[in-house]
């Protein structure tokens, strides 16, 4: 129970899976959302949670974020979580388009075989867009934003370039274009599709955001005028994986 008196089992329990192949940054975008941080290093996650309170417009909610791993072999890890979502975070790497075939070869139709799970909010979400910036920009960023270890933070176009930049190495032609995912997302029906960099915390709480407003959209109980620019009423409060939060996962 906390100071206020809310204890956990009265607040209202909002549950986000992410999936997505191994390595697109699942984690770290779970990381960066939940504790403000980045993680430099790969870890292979197998199963993976976090909880942490926000408040939406005055009403104290929980979020519990489950982070699956991409392997087929943990197929069943990740059937535990569909059974306990509400909304689904699909995952793929900028630039590396395998990942975002596999949202369509191996993501929806994964998802979409549970007949309970063919309703349910989908955010289609490309990660590390930060990978290809401009040298400069990322050296000048890295040493204001990063010298303690956290994402900047700050909300941005991540797609805004300067007239005359150009991203470091040949990255066009190995990257997915804004106007195709979002072409795939309309076609497939899904309900939004974000850009991130965790490695600078951009759009990472608009995946979340986008989420939590899919799920209270579909509930009765919220009216229109508590839905309205729900998003950016959406505060968060104790975190996972902090001394005042809840973190509970299993990595290999």
């Amino acid at each position: 129970m906390d100071g206020d008196g809310n204890s956990d089992q009265q607040l209202e329990t909002l549950n986000i899976v992410l999936v997505g192949d191994t390595g697109v940054g699942k984690t770290n975008l779970l990381i960066s959302y939940a504790t403000d941080e980045f993680r430099m290093e790969h870890v292979p996650t197998v199963f993976d949670h976090y909880s942490l309170e926000i408040d939406v417009r005055g009403h104290p909610m929980k979020v519990e974020a489950w982070d699956q791993s991409g392997r087929d072999e943990h197929l069943n890890l990740r059937k535990f979580a569909y059974g306990k979502a509400q909304a689904i975070v699909i995952c793929f790497h900028k630039h590396t388009p395998a990942t975002f075939k596999s949202v369509q070869t191996k993501w929806l139709p994964e998802i979409r075989k549970d007949d309970k799970l063919k309703a349910i909010p989908l955010i289609l979400v490309a990660t590390k867009c930060d990978q290809f910036e401009d040298q400069d920009l990322f050296n000048s960023r890295s040493d204001s934003d990063m010298n303690l270890g956290l994402p900047g933070g700050t909300e941005g176009n991540l797609n805004e370039k300067k007239e005359g930049d150009a991203p470091a190495g040949d990255a066009k032609s190995s990257s997915v274009s804004k106007e195709t995912a979002e072409s795939i997302a309309q076609f497939e029906g899904l309900t939004k599709y974000v850009e991130t960099s965790s490695l600078f915390g951009e759009g990472v709480k608009n995946v979340f955001d986008e989420a939590i407003h899919a799920i209270l959209k579909d509930q009765s109980k919220y009216n229109k005028e508590m839905l309205a620019g729900l998003k950016d009423g959406i505060q968060k409060g104790k975190k996972g994986g902090g001394p005042d939060g809840d973190k509970k996962c299993l990595i290999f």
